[in-house]
């Protein structure tokens, strides 16, 4: 969701033409994926695959994005709205890798379930 509001802030700007600022628009680093992704609780996923191919798709949304505004503010219009085709494109590889991401997690979660329920049943013999 976060990506949605990311997303219209600079298409906001672009058809507003309100480059002010274009600076502090938030980086692959510093919106909420971003975050989860390099400081947060997205870390413990590192390991699975989908997870390594998530951050390249992720920064090309947020430079493809700011690419287009500085383009646009310099009237390069049709390079403009070919960053912005490419930012749309990294976003839907982003959905993409968040939903088998979200996949794999799921898998792992299970898979850690199976193996205590598998340990519980073992203890039970011991004892």
């Amino acid at each position: 969701m976060d990506h949605i509001v990311w997303k219209n802030t600079i298409y906001q700007k672009f058809t507003s033409r309100n480059y002010e600022k274009i600076e502090n628009i938030a980086n692959h680093h510093q919106c909420r994926l971003g975050k989860w992704f390099y400081e947060g609780e997205g870390r413990a996923f590192e390991h699975l695959k989908s997870y390594s191919q998530l951050e390249g798709y992720h920064k090309n949304v947020h430079d493809n994005g700011v690419q287009a505004l500085e383009l646009i503010k310099n009237d390069e219009l049709t390079q403009s709205l070919e960053k912005l085709k490419l930012m749309e494109s990294a976003s839907e590889k982003v959905m993409s890798v968040l939903s088998q991401l979200s996949h794999e997690i799921t898998d792992e979660l299970a898979k850690n379930d199976d193996m205590e329920a598998k340990l519980g049943n073992k203890e039970d013999e011991l004892f």
